[in-house]
């Protein structure tokens, strides 16, 4: 997912009084791509786009806050939070295997707020 901006044409001060409702509209927004972010395939692909992106910026070490989802397959079955860590490493060794002067990355667990 690239930069989100919220536009409106009336007041955001009015359409959005507190960080909570900008939050909540965020969180729409997140929800709507969620169930592609967590299709496995798709998964590895984002992790993998997202530090090609970094890398590009000349970000050659990353300490990345992030969710361990539970990642679904096409076939209806589900992966838990030590598989998705495992992927978030694998991804990364591959990422560093195909640019040599990456120095790594780091997952911090987080949660959702």
């Amino acid at each position: 997912m690239g930069n989100m901006t919220l536009f409106s044409d009336q007041d955001p001060e009015t359409v959005y009084p507190s960080q909570d409702v900008i939050w909540d509209t965020f969180e729409q927004v997140f929800q709507a791509v969620w169930d592609l972010v967590t299709y496995a395939p798709v998964f590895r692909d984002y992790y993998y786009q997202g530090l090609t992106q970094f890398y590009m910026d000349n970000v050659m070490y990353l300490e990345l806050r992030a969710l361990l989802p539970q990642i679904y397959e096409l076939d209806g079955s589900t992966h838990d939070a030590a598989w998705t860590l495992k992927t978030y490493q694998e991804v990364t060794r591959q990422f560093t295997a195909d640019h040599p002067d990456f120095f790594g990355a780091r997952i911090i667990f987080t949660i959702h707020r």
